[in-house]
């Protein structure tokens, strides 16, 4: 029970900075289309939103490699694998998609100014 009142809070909390902009940039403007997208988009949004889940502080608890090394060198019997291998990672993805987007946006206002 407790998760889905956290997740209804999240809900409502999303909701009200949503609606909050609505109040303070789109309220009084003459694109009535927009507005009403905006309105319901930023409702589903709002449902959506808390369901993503974003680590900023991740522990690793991974031992440096000195250690490591010093490990396999005192028992002898250990095999250590490379570590410099380039491995794929949703994170790499997601950040070169946030990359992308945000210049293509960068480019688009300059090319409107």
């Amino acid at each position: 029970m407790l998760p889905i009142a956290w997740y209804l809070l999240k809900v409502v909390l999303c909701t009200g900075i949503l609606f909050g902009y609505y109040l303070v940039a789109l309220r009084n403007k003459k694109f009535h289309l927009y507005n009403r997208f905006y309105l319901l988009a930023s409702v589903a949004v709002s449902w959506l939103i808390p369901l993503l889940k974003i680590n900023f502080w991740e522990d690793t608890t991974q031992q440096p490699q000195v250690i490591n090394l010093l490990a396999v060198v005192a028992t002898g019997d250990r095999y250590v694998a490379q570590a410099n291998q380039l491995t794929w990672d949703w994170t790499i993805a997601v950040m070169l998609a946030t990359v992308f987007v945000s210049l293509v946006f960068l480019t688009q206002l300059l090319v409107a100014i």
